[in-house]
């Protein structure tokens, strides 16, 4: 997962808190908290005799921090979120004394705590619940894990975030395993995994009214739908709120009953409402009758690839739109022998489909589309002008199956190559103004289709009189995206030859090819500095007629130099008078009286100074 800026700061100072509960188990092993400093209190559960959520729900007022130190903290009933302004904290050792301070996994995820706080609903009771809209309340650095009940671990409304957390292996019997949006609220850098729910495995959105939900920044994955599918998500309600989906993984999870066995809708995702905004989101290796089972909405730059089921359009009536998405590598099942895109049950009048690339193609219909792309599958569909070139894509459909097929979804790569048939074809979307990785659309002269966009580098170009690199003018810039390999042919000019090449630094002269340089594929900003020189070999070699060497005035005297060539004079013992460089076509040389021998381009002769 890529790095991400998280909305942090609902307190910032002590003196804009009413109380920090410094909290811990406090049973044998467990960790502890350094000593209360001002404005703090401790608060030992194991000596209270109290469960974190009778504590919390019996303490915690607005404008509260709750601190929670490293631990499994199991529930007996839920906590419920009755007080607007406060936030809660895990992922804590116990020494620090400020947010910041808590220990992240190297190279890890923003949810992978070192030190991990887990909030346990035992499997009987559901983790967290508000009623309603409470302003600014935070949940950060937890896991939430176990919960089992008739919605979702975590359901909560407007004004509740949830961040920097893991929700895990929680299960439902009604609407959202995961987490369950009902008018509003905020998952951001989160882990959604594991989760059961009949609808909405991982997520279920339900608005109904103007507030709106925003998941961003999240793994959403091996989540599963029993009913009416939303395997990773469910969005639906009447609005006018807008669920924005931005910036999230989906993968590995489905649409089967209980059982495993049945096929249901939307193994990724499952929506019916025009009220929902996916962007920038990649959906790989899910399962279900359909990958996406798409009732109104919107999907800007979405990658929907390797999954069991098509991209179905199931309404007549709510407005749908999908702009730069990649339909690619989709099969009907599990046995990967027939591949599907975007299909539908009805003539759709409110669908438009704009430079989308889709494989194998869109069914007949009376949707808009304009400025689709047909990509093809092939043995080398990935390096050509009509495969989607991706980097590293998984080499198997659907779900995976086995620790293999795990280890190659999520080490798989779906950014695009610079040969990609999705390359610089997409259509501007005045919202989508970066991709996934945050890089800005656009790089090059268009957007890119599918979730990455494919950044450009520049190579400052340098040379000194002498001879031309290309048709550049010393100086020049090229633009061009990574992974492409840019060939320079340096040519000098008459009486010159090239001096170095030096690519970023490097002298790399010995890879000329015919006068050719071929720099390696672009992964950064790069320079190349190319320096001409005199060509000794191809000027004269007679002395006498070309360059005139005499004595006068007790000196040798030379004219008609060349700037470059090597003046070599020496006395009769052997001694050597003087070998330099020529910098200007006349030279004198203060000498004593005697026999020199002057040297210039090979050629010699004697001359003697009285």
């Amino acid at each position: 997962m890529k790095k991400i800026t998280l909305l942090l700061a609902l307190v910032c100072s002590m003196s804009m808190f009413a109380t920090r509960y410094l909290v811990q188990l406090g049973t044998g092993g467990a960790a502890t908290w350094r000593a209360a400093e001002a404005g703090e209190t401790l608060v030992d559960l194991n000596v209270a005799g109290q469960s974190f959520n009778a504590w919390y729900n019996a303490t915690v007022v607005s404008g509260d921090e709750v601190w929670i130190t490293k631990g499994t903290y199991l529930l007996n009933a839920v906590i419920t979120i009755d007080q607007a302004n406060h936030s809660v904290y895990g992922g804590f050792i116990g020494t620090e004394t400020a947010t910041s301070q808590r220990e992240k996994v190297a190279e890890g995820s923003p949810w992978e705590f070192t030190n991990e706080t887990i909030l346990d609903g035992n499997n009987t009771v559901q983790v967290l619940f508000a009623g309603n809209a409470f302003a600014n309340v935070l949940f950060d650095g937890l896991t939430i894990t176990k919960s089992n009940a008739a919605n979702a671990a975590a359901q909560y409304r407007d004004g509740v975030t949830i961040q920097q957390s893991k929700v895990i292996n929680n299960n439902s019997t009604g609407n959202g395993g995961g987490v369950n949006f009902y008018n509003g609220g905020s998952l951001n850098a989160s882990y959604v995994a594991g989760n059961v729910a009949s609808v909405g495995g991982g997520v279920y959105s339900n608005l109904a009214s103007a507030v709106s939900a925003y998941v961003s920044d999240c793994l959403i994955e091996n989540n599963r739908a029993n009913n009416t599918g939303g395997g990773g998500i469910r969005v639906q309600g009447a609005g006018p709120g807008i669920t924005y989906v931005t910036n999230c993984i989906f993968r590995g999870n489905k649409g089967l009953d209980n059982a495993g066995t049945t096929a249901k809708p939307g193994g990724a995702i499952s929506t019916n409402s025009i009220n929902n905004k996916f962007v920038n989101c990649l959906v790989y290796n899910n399962q279900g009758t359909n990958s996406v089972f798409f009732s109104g909405g919107n999907l800007y730059n979405v990658t929907i690839v390797n999954n069991i089921g098509q991209v179905y359009i199931a309404s007549a009536t709510l407005a749908m739109s999908l702009t730069n998405c990649i339909v690619w590598g989709n099969k009907t099942d599990v046995t990967g022998e027939t591949n599907t895109g975007i299909t539908s049950n009805t003539t759709n009048t409110n669908v438009v489909i704009n430079n989308t690339a889709v494989y194998p193609g869109l069914t007949a219909g009376t949707y808009t589309q304009s400025n689709n792309i047909a990509l093809e599958i092939s043995n080398d569909s990935q390096d050509n002008a009509k495969g989607p070139g991706f980097v590293s894509p998984t080499t198997f459909y659907g779900a995976p199956v086995g620790e293999t097929q795990t280890t190659e979804m999520n080490a798989s790569d779906w950014k695009i190559k610079y040969t990609s048939g999705c390359h610089n074809l997409g259509k501007t979307v005045a919202e989508v103004t970066t991709d996934y990785n945050g890089i800005s659309r656009p790089q090059g002269a268009s957007y890119d289709i599918g979730a990455y966009e494919l950044p450009y580098y520049n190579t400052t170009v340098t040379f000194n009189t002498g001879g031309t690199v290309n048709a550049l003018t010393s100086g020049d810039i090229l633009s061009e995206p990574k992974g492409k390999p840019l060939a320079f042919t340096i040519t000098p000019d008459t009486g010159k030859k090239i001096k170095s090449v030096l690519y970023n630094g490097a002298e790399v002269k010995s890879e000329l090819v015919s006068g050719v340089y071929t720099a390696p594929a672009l992964t950064a900003s790069a320079t190349l500095v190319v320096e001409f020189e005199v060509d000794l070999s191809t000027a004269t070699n007679d002395l006498q007629t070309k360059i005139q060497c005499f004595a006068a005035d007790g000196k040798i005297q030379l004219r008609g130099l060349s700037e470059g060539i090597i003046l070599s004079v020496y006395s009769v013992t052997g001694a050597t008078v003087y070998n330099q460089a020529v910098r200007a076509s006349e030279m004198t040389l203060s000498v004593n009286k005697g026999i020199y021998i002057v040297k210039v381009n090979g050629n010699v002769t004697k001359v003697v100074v009285e």
